[in-house]
């Protein structure tokens, strides 16, 4: 257990359509280091948002005081990726004390002056927090129309009173929710509930959230009035385009204008963040955040004939569901929709590294609300298959010689050019790509040559990989006339070690993968297996495993295929799933020893 929340309250009273309060009171006992989030204050805030007043007490567990921090004491960040508004920004704060436990009190009350965001509620909000009460009330006292989604929560306590009516909800004695790899979002399954205004206005801009179309209407109009490219000299992006054969063709010329002549910054304008900055500002500038270069990509296309849509995106590894039912505002990226005849692509235009049509593990496998004309349209971003997510390894050992030569080669297509920011390395110096080169790979103090990084091969399932000599005279452990040789050092297994036996929340895989490894040991001399080595193979719903050792006169080959397929799995298969994943690191931690023979 890292926090006990004694009680936190929130409360959100509607006074009008452009005036609500947020009051927030909490307190936990703090156990050890690893409570976190339970620990912070973060207060979000922007150019309709005020923060009036904030205050944390620590206290002692009997209950007295060690600290009093008021709201100057506070520091001041800006969002950046957690928000799709760049004007927000943060009011935080977080103890620095290493004595536990103690108890941490927050209050603090916020002033909104626009009526786009309404709260989200999550009163168990990280792993391994127990919740003793929590509350959250809507206090209406406008007859404001909203819609609210409840998820393992009961339907809310509600009174009227004169012309208040209040919605209340309250949950009691909640056990901790443990860390468990692979595992969902917190807020997948943990209570949550999330509010909505049916009708909402920023800055004298009226909009309705009845429904995403209605929603993607009123963004439509925002980005109306950014849109021209008056007065822009883009002739040569004109002759490129023009010598273009296909559609395609063109759109990959467009995305790569913009990777070479733009960069992300994050940068402030009106109607609380949402509304980006003129195309024109951004060629002239050469710089934009994810609402601007999105925005900018979709005016190039077009000038081309070529119809693009602006796309709103949660954004992240872990992002949380964006509900067909629920029309919100909880977004924090944009990138753009491409429909082809067959297909849509994707452009990510905040990178200067994503292959032409790749978004990554950022943005792909969810939902988003494309912006069209006609409003607001639920779509789904490219999927990537164990089989898009390749990653194919060829290494040659030559033992003839006290100092082993390895000559080494990887490549990656899919998401697999993520692995460990593999695909960032293109803008890297040389030091920094062998400092990668060794900080990912189990080679120690082994000399690196040749290190050469392979063209990127555009496309929405791309393809990249790196090669390099390695000189090592610790390849194996010799004693007497046998060698210990490990192949794992050239594999890329990092499957966790898991010692939980016991499950309490279902599995997600949420990338599925697929390794083929060959490992050719020259020998130099004539040697003989001598331990025994079996060819394996196993497959289930989880995916599949083969692993074969061979051996002629002179070399000995070392092949391996690992298919790990995503999806949901319930708990109760458990015990099934975590056998799987033994039962590979097993088999890929597993030696093979020769025999010299003279």
């Amino acid at each position: 257990m890292n926090s006990t929340v004694i009680n936190s309250k929130k409360t959100f009273t509607i006074h009008a359509d452009n005036k609500s309060v947020i009051n927030y009171e909490y307190s936990a006992i703090i156990h050890n280091k690893y409570a976190s989030r339970a620990k912070q204050v973060m207060i979000p805030y922007d150019d309709f948002t005020e923060v009036e007043d904030a205050e944390v007490l620590i206290l002692s567990l009997d209950g007295s005081k060690i600290d009093k921090i008021n709201l100057k004491d506070f520091q001041d960040y800006a969002m950046g990726s957690g928000s799709l508004a760049s004007d927000a920004r943060v009011k935080y704060y977080e103890p620095s004390l290493s004595s536990y436990p103690y108890i941490i009190k927050i209050s603090y009350e916020v002033t909104k002056t626009g009526s786009l965001h309404f709260p989200v509620w999550q009163p168990v909000f990280e792993e391994n927090m127990e919740v003793k009460r929590a509350s959250f009330t809507v206090v209406d006292k406008s007859n404001y129309d909203f819609h609210y989604k409840a998820f393992k929560l009961n339907e809310p306590e509600i009174t009227i009173e004169g012309n208040t009516k209040t919605y209340a909800w309250e949950v009691k004695d909640l056990d901790a929710i443990e860390f468990e790899y692979f595992n969902n979002y917190l807020a997948d399954y943990a209570p949550l509930l999330q509010t909505a205004p049916n009708f909402f206005q920023m800055d004298g801009f009226k909009g309705s959230m009845h429904s995403w179309k209605d929603f993607g209407k009123w963004i439509s109009i925002l980005n109306a009035e950014r849109q021209s490219l008056e007065g822009v000299d883009l002739s040569d992006l004109d002759q490129r385009v023009l010598k273009a054969s296909s559609q395609m063709e063109k759109i990959a010329i467009v995305y790569d204008y913009l990777q070479n002549n733009n960069r992300y910054v994050s940068i402030q304008l009106g109607i609380g963040g949402w509304q980006p900055f003129e195309a024109s500002f951004v060629h002239e500038k050469k710089y934009g955040d994810c609402k601007a270069l999105s925005n900018y990509t979709q005016v190039l296309l077009d000038r081309y004939g070529i119809s693009s849509y602006y796309t709103l995106i949660k954004a992240g590894a872990h992002p949380t569901s964006i509900n067909e039912d629920f029309p919100n505002a909880h977004f924090n990226h944009a990138i753009v929709s491409v429909p082809m005849e067959s297909d849509t692509i994707f452009l990510e235009c905040t990178s200067q590294t994503n292959p032409f049509g790749y978004i990554g593990k950022f943005t792909s496998d969810r939902n988003a609300l494309m912006i069209t004309p006609e409003g607001g349209k639920l779509i789904h971003t490219t999927k990537y298959e164990p089989e898009d997510n390749l990653q194919i390894t060829k290494v040659e050992v030559d033992l003839s010689n006290a100092i082993t030569s390895v000559d080494f080669s990887r490549s990656y297509t899919g998401i697999e050019i993520d692995n460990y920011g593999f695909h960032n390395l293109y803008v890297k110096d040389s030091k920094s790509i062998e400092d990668w080169m060794r900080r990912n790979h189990e080679w120690g103090g082994a000399k690196l040559e040749n290190i050469e990084l392979k063209e990127v091969q555009e496309g929405k399932v791309p393809k990249a990989g790196y090669s390099l000599i390695i000189s090592s005279d610790n390849e194996y452990v010799k004693m007497g006339d046998r060698k210990f040789l490990n192949p794992s050092r050239y594999l890329d297994n990092f499957l966790p070690h898991i010692n939980d036996l016991e499950r309490n929340t279902p599995i997600k895989v949420r990338y599925g993968f697929s390794q083929n490894d060959t490992i050719v040991y020259k020998l130099g001399e004539y040697h003989q297996l001598e331990s025994k080595f079996d060819e394996l193979e196993f497959r289930n719903k989880y995916g599949s495993y083969t692993r074969k050792l061979t051996k002629n006169a002179e070399e000995v080959i070392y092949t391996r295929q690992f298919i790990f397929n995503d999806g949901e799995y319930p708990k109760e298969e458990y015990k099934e799933f975590l056998e799987f994943i033994n039962k590979v690191r097993r088999a890929d931690n597993e030696k093979f020893v020769l025999l010299s023979k003279t």
